[in-house]
């Protein structure tokens, strides 16, 4: 009789620890018809259940699901919570992976199938809404996750992390510890890398300054060596004795622009606050003028409320713009643009004159690398 009775308690509570897991259908077809799987574990891949790119619908019956278009959970991803979508719209015939993420600060199966700690979700658009991705650990370069430049939010659920502007955690650099941040203010559209540190970890501290002064610019790296302090427009870093010296920079006040020759010209960079402890090739020990765009109040002293860059990463010729141009071909820079960045507005980028053809519209942000638009753009116009 007890037996039994430990057999029957038994089941239950096996019942109880199936209705508690997370569970996914998926159907080959819209509106749950066709052939139907349903995943209870982390699916890397779906291609071994000879299922991958044929969902077109699914219901998600416990937990919280994040599918991705490529295998191993690459690609563009989203997080489906429970319910019922009969359509998947642009990830119809698309899915090949996916796994149970949990909910809260209780990460799920992820955490058994990467065997790793640390959880960041970041969202392309703030209040942590539009597109999503996920990483648990080190990530040099956000380019190989398609999320260069794109993050406007985030979800921290497990680890202290630092977010840096460039790739290899290079450039201004912030850590944050496990929340939810709505709005990443300076670091809003410019997430290049990230890693895990500890919670008391500082990399290279560097020795306090006068926050009065706006602008530091030093021999060597680290905020380290002899230091030039910079409150206003410089067009020659001769007569300072810091031309194509600078190693690394502090910004603490303003949005400035840098550029490699003197008075402005050749290449330029427009970098906000932060930290900058190893300036990355384009600019490393080249910098020879430097002046303030705008000040963190607001749009500032642009040369153009948009500017477009030749080359990607905001590198080669550049041409700033206030005013709709109805074809580029009058600033000899017709289908030439492979960067550019949005100081005020939203504009629309259009590939035919006239605005005509493919348009994509962007708001402010810098946009390193601009997809099927590069060396495609003829026209664009500001619609906000």
């Amino acid at each position: 009789m007890l037996q039994r009775l430990a057999i029957v308690l038994g089941m239950l509570w096996l019942g109880q620890l199936a209705a508690q897991a997370g569970e996914i259908t998926l159907y080959s077809r819209d509106h749950f018809r066709g052939r139907e799987v349903t995943l209870r574990e982390v699916t890397p891949n779906l291609s071994d259940l000879g299922f991958n790119d044929r969902a077109s619908s699914l219901v998600v019956r416990s937990g919280r699901w994040e599918i991705c278009v490529d295998a191993e959970f690459r690609g563009e991803c989203v997080v489906f919570e429970r319910g019922e979508y009969p359509n998947l719209e642009r990830f119809n015939n698309q899915i090949s992976s996916a796994r149970e993420v949990g909910t809260g600060r209780h990460p799920g199966s992820w955490r058994r199938y990467e065997g790793r700690r640390g959880l960041v979700e970041f969202f392309a658009q703030p209040g942590l809404n539009g597109n999503s991705t996920r990483i648990v650990r080190d990530t040099p370069d956000f380019v190989q996750i398609g999320f260069n430049d794109r993050a406007r939010s985030l979800v921290i659920e497990d680890g202290t992390w630092q977010f840096c502007v460039d790739a290899d955690f290079r450039g201004a650099c912030r850590t944050l510890g496990p929340g939810r941040y709505a709005d990443l203010g300076a670091l809003n559209g410019v997430i290049s890398s990230a890693r895990m540190v500890a919670p008391d970890e500082d990399r290279n501290p560097p020795p306090r300054f006068d926050p009065s002064v706006p602008l530091l610019m030093f021999q060597d790296e680290n905020m380290r060596g002899r230091s030039v302090a910079v409150r206003g427009d410089t067009p020659d870093l001769v007569p300072l004795g810091f031309n194509d010296t600078a190693q690394s920079i502090l910004i603490q006040q303003g949005t400035w622009e840098f550029c490699v020759d003197a008075y402005y010209r050749g290449m330029c960079r427009i970098l906000g606050p932060g930290q900058y402890r190893s300036l990355d090739g384009s600019l490393y020990r080249a910098i020879s003028s430097v002046r303030q765009v705008a000040s963190s109040g607001g749009p500032g002293r642009y040369e153009g409320d948009v500017e477009l860059f030749s080359q990607p990463d905001f590198r080669g010729a550049r041409v700033p713009l206030k005013r709709d141009v109805r074809t580029l071909t009058e600033y000899d820079f017709n289908d030439r643009a492979f960067s550019i960045i949005v100081h005020y507005g939203t504009w629309e980028f259009c590939v035919h004159g006239d605005f005509g053809g493919q348009c994509v519209v962007y708001g402010p942000g810098r946009y390193a690398s601009l997809g099927s638009l590069s060396g495609q753009i003829s026209s664009l116009r500001r619609v906000n």
